[in-house]
């Protein structure tokens, strides 16, 4: 699956003719790098029979940053650490049965932020869903790097393909939500991927067997904390319980696109 994943994207470089990296921040004006963009959302959403994706987004502000240890530098490592082995974890539950036999043959990573220096994350996050999830085995335990810039890497060139699709699934996503930094050319880029992230993002349609866009149990999104816990708090189960992830934020593109004031 992986090389029909890569041929699909590879075709799309050769038919608009964009061979260097892409990310979502790179979508600034229209042309051949909002083209391609345009393309890979499309295929995430129309493209059911290979595509499977995870996106979490975390408020930082509504975290009891302490919880995470001390120093705002070790603090967002951890918190890091935490949630992309909590997403991770999730989607590999979310692509088979509870009982199935899951074999992971690698998970990659960005190089960029220097994580691949990181002992502890290189080896932790497999190490301990293998140990969550009795039923999940990682045929390469430790998280393999990837310089996202297939030019430049020289040993997963393949893979900084998908590195690439990754940051521009985020962004498009953080783009729905936030709106931030609006242009003709991020909105024509994101405008195929739209009517499903608007369902998957749905508490009552994220769960729609009968969706057109087959996307239960393939794509999701999710956020996390649903309410803010103080530092006390933070003691009680039921209270801990209560804080959690969730879906339904609104989708303030939509609603600047619709021409509707956002509510305050």
């Amino acid at each position: 699956m992986a090389s029909e994943a890569l041929s699909r994207l590879l075709a799309d470089r050769a038919r608009i003719g964009h061979h260097h990296e892409i990310g979502w921040s790179d979508i600034r004006r229209c042309g051949k790098i909002q083209e391609l963009g345009e393309s890979w959302l499309r295929r995430l959403v129309d493209e059911d029979d290979l595509w499977r994706f995870s996106v979490l987004g975390i408020n930082t502000e509504m975290l009891v940053l302490e919880a995470f240890g001390q120093g705002i530098g070790n603090q967002r490592a951890n918190l890091y650490r935490r949630f992309y082995r909590a997403n991770l974890s999730h989607h590999i539950a979310s692509l088979s049965r509870a009982n199935d036999e899951v074999e992971v043959l690698k998970t990659y990573h960005d190089k960029e932020g220097r994580l691949e220096c990181d002992e502890w994350f290189k080896f932790h996050p497999n190490h301990r869903i293998a140990q969550e999830r009795a039923n999940v085995k990682f045929v390469c335990q430790e998280v393999t790097f990837v310089d996202s810039d297939h030019s430049r890497e020289q040993t997963h060139c393949k893979a900084s393909h998908f590195i690439q699709l990754c940051d521009v699934l985020a962004g498009a996503t953080r783009y729905a939500i936030e709106a931030h930094n609006p242009s003709e050319a991020r909105d024509k880029a994101i405008k195929p991927f739209l009517p499903l992230l608007e369902r998957i993002n749905d508490p009552k349609k994220c769960s729609n067997i009968n969706s057109r866009y087959k996307h239960v149990g393939r794509a999701n999104v999710s956020y996390f904390p649903s309410r803010r816990l103080e530092p006390d708090e933070l003691e009680n189960p039921f209270l801990r319980a209560s804080s959690t992830f969730f879906k339904g934020r609104p989708l303030i593109l939509q609603s600047r696109q619709g021409g509707q004031a956002e509510l305050v």
